[in-house]
């Protein structure tokens, strides 16, 4: 039972954890970040507990990282560099 406990309370955290976040950034600065996951979870993995990556696992790690920024940016992947807080600018 405390697993599911554990699983229940991340989704729901991680959720309102992110949408909260819309209110200080841009919808792509969200998506990006939700879309990095797995990326992230690849990079942890592999920073704490030692798993190897192969040459095909970097190769496909790369790939979608280039595909998701790719897609997000409607192929102009040089707006990910651009900064937008659109709450500082009513201040």
């Amino acid at each position: 039972m405390p697993l599911a406990a554990a699983g229940i309370l991340g989704v729901i955290g991680y959720n309102l954890l992110l949408y909260g976040a819309l209110a200080y950034t841009s919808p792509m600065n969200a998506a990006i970040v939700n879309s990095l996951n797995p990326a992230i979870i690849v990079v942890l993995s592999y920073a704490l507990l030692r798993e190897r990556l192969s040459k095909t696992n970097i190769a496909g790690f790369l790939l979608s990282l280039a595909g998701v920024l790719f897609i997000l940016t409607d192929g102009h992947i040089a707006h990910v560099f651009r900064v937008n807080y659109p709450h500082l600018a009513n201040a």
